[in-house]
């Protein structure tokens, strides 16, 4: 079983296009409003403070996508020919713990989680989902691991990464 190590640093334009969808957001909501919101509200003032929000949302992400100072991060991980995959390093600051899998008490490196057939591969990135166990018969039988985005990781990498996730969902298991 061959295993191969994976060094992921986050995109510092995660927060930018965050930043971005909720603008798109807030202008759809405030284009909506049905005519009866309108008359208890001042249309200008409105606008106007959606674009103070929006110009101040964007100036955030430019910044910390240029000093790199929301995502400074990167993590390890082990992936096996079998769709394994093991953290090996923990970030400082991230969001998806390997704890969160059914293993509680497991140290960085002791959980070994395996690629669900519910992982996606996108044209931006992949979404990894992982198996774990169920607690109730309703319960999803994975959970969110995390997204890989095409520029996070080495182009090899990824390839490893999107070969992992396609084995895993035709049912194959093997890379070889």
């Amino acid at each position: 079983m061959s295993k191969y190590r994976i060094t992921i640093t986050h995109s510092p334009y995660r927060s930018l296009i965050a930043n971005l969808c909720l603008i798109a957001c807030l202008g759809i909501v405030l284009g909506s409003l049905s005519s009866a919101i309108w008359t208890w509200l001042d249309p200008f003032i409105l606008i106007v403070v959606w674009i103070g929000a929006s110009l101040l949302l964007i100036h955030q992400g430019v910044t910390s996508a240029r000093d790199n100072t929301l995502y400074p991060f990167r993590y390890s991980i082990l992936l096996s020919s079998n769709g394994e995959i093991r953290q090996i390093t923990s970030p400082s600051h991230s969001t998806f713990n390997v704890e969160n899998s059914r293993e509680r008490g497991a140290g960085v490196g002791d959980a070994t989680l395996r690629i669900h057939p519910a992982s996606q591969l996108f044209p931006w990135g992949i979404y990894i989902a992982v198996a774990k166990v169920k607690d109730k018969w309703f319960d999803k039988s994975h959970s969110h691991f995390g997204w890989v985005l095409r520029n996070e990781c080495s182009e090899a990498d990824y390839r490893r990464l999107c070969r992992a996730v396609n084995c895993v969902r035709k049912g194959t298991h093997s890379r070889n």
